[in-house]
């Protein structure tokens, strides 16, 4: 079994730099092309999938449906239409909350540069992405270890729940966010936790890529782009 671990596509606050975690921002309108186009790509590529597994975050979710052709009903008209039915995977979409994105609890909101629209962010926000293994973080939001631990558990059951006995080639989409993203790869690609970040937060639509061998998971490539911008 493989799994592409997708990071969302690009939102407001992405763009304006503000901190997201759990705040339920959608996709605008670049995310949303993006995500077509990523989809567009990985199937001119070759790349299709058996399953598909969502953080329950709005911008995930959507952008699973966009790279998987699930475009709502009426979006499209005439041969746009046609076009796009010939494009649309019959993937179901599962959703899990252990790929959720980090929780920032009171920092959420803040804008990582000066912009007097937004408050600023704490400096101890700024320590968490820069210096993890330094991070202190504010009541009522999550720690490093405890994102690696409960998408450790996500992976821990995926490899059961799909589990493939004929030795079929199986893809599972995974559609999350950026910190998410990341603790998944501590767990099957272990670093240092002042390396967490793999030297940059992934891109908005980027794909890690990783493979179930005899049980154990082994990262096979990360921060890839399917999109023709």
């Amino acid at each position: 079994m493989k799994i592409y671990i997708l990071r969302h596509g690009e939102t407001e606050w992405n763009k304006l730099k503000r901190l997201q975690g759990r705040s339920d921002i959608p996709l605008d309108d670049k995310g949303e092309a993006l995500a077509r186009m990523t989809g567009e790509g990985m199937r001119r590529a070759g790349l299709f999938f058996d399953a598909c597994v969502s953080s329950p975050l709005d911008r995930a979710r959507r952008t699973a449906e966009l790279v998987l052709g699930v475009e709502p009903a009426g979006a499209a008209s005439g041969h746009a239409q046609k076009h796009w039915e010939g494009m649309r995977q019959a993937v179901p979409i599962a959703l899990d909350e252990r790929i959720a994105e980090v929780d920032l609890g009171p920092w959420e909101g803040h804008c990582m540069i000066d912009d007097p629209r937004f408050p600023k962010a704490d400096p101890e926000a700024f320590v968490f992405f820069r210096s993890p293994e330094l991070a202190r973080v504010p009541e009522g939001a999550e720690t490093y270890s405890e994102v690696i631990e409960r998408t450790g558990a996500f992976l821990r059951d995926i490899a059961k729940q799909y589990q493939n006995d004929e030795g079929k080639p199986f893809n599972l989409l995974v559609s999350t966010h950026g910190c998410a993203s990341r603790a998944l790869l501590m767990n099957i690609d272990p670093v240092p936790l002042r390396d967490f970040w793999r030297e940059k937060v992934p891109q908005n639509c980027s794909v890690s890529i990783a493979e179930l061998q005899d049980g154990m998971w082994k990262l096979l490539d990360i921060d890839l782009t399917y999109a023709e911008l």
